[in-house]
């Protein structure tokens, strides 16, 4: 694990849940504003946070691409409510990010009288 970029980790996280689908190397450090060998390195601190067994996640490649998926093992679990949807890419779900901002600033303990979140596949 690569120590000292936790924040870039946080980041190139973020960046593949909000993405959805598989994104390149190339593209994550674009959308961060990072180098590829921090965006490579922050990969491999995610890969090996998510070998953990309390975690149903796991970096996947597919076709030059890279996305977070649910692990291997967990998908014949999730295959009757999310196969059909996913056909077969069991992955994050993705969020609109005005969504997730709202989300956000209700966690630091702003009020709101009603907010109800809704998911968006794709």
């Amino acid at each position: 694990m690569t120590k000292g970029i936790e924040k870039e980790t946080a980041l190139v996280e973020a960046i593949l849940l909000m993405e959805g689908e598989a994104i390149d190397e190339g593209g994550i450090a674009r959308i961060g504003g990072l180098s590829k060998e921090t965006v490579s390195a922050a990969l491999e601190n995610l890969s090996e946070r998510y070998t953990a067994d309390d975690c149903g996640l796991e970096i996947s490649r597919i076709g030059g691409g890279i996305m977070i998926s649910a692990k291997r093992e967990y998908w014949e679990n999730l295959r009757e409510r999310y196969g059909k949807k996913a056909k077969g890419k069991f992955h994050a779900p993705r969020w609109k990010p005005s969504l997730l901002l709202r989300i956000s600033s209700l966690s630091r303990g702003q009020k709101s009288k009603k907010f109800a979140a809704y998911r968006l596949t794709t």
